[in-house]
């Protein structure tokens, strides 16, 4: 267990969509989160109507690591880092 006592996470754009920071440096924790993917028939490609549940591993930080955003920079919005 890398974080046992964590009991809130969220990703990284999350903690800044909530108006805050995660600090430099600081290790993400790697957890499961689920994957519904809606099956398809082979031959036609249309959806079967059913429902499986994958799961892949996301990145997440705890709660307790992070820094709160002053308001007047919160009203600002953030640059967007070009592709």
């Amino acid at each position: 267990m890398s974080c046992p006592q964590a009991t809130f996470v969220a990703g990284f754009k999350a903690w800044l969509r909530l108006g805050y920071c995660v600090r430099k440096g600081e290790r993400a924790i790697r957890i499961f989160a689920p994957l519904p993917v809606k099956e398809r028939d082979r031959s036609t490609g249309e959806e079967t109507g059913e429902t499986v549940t994958l799961f892949k591993v996301v990145f997440v930080f705890a709660g307790r690591r992070w820094i709160r955003f002053p308001r007047a920079s919160r009203s600002r919005s953030i640059p967007r880092a070009s592709r």
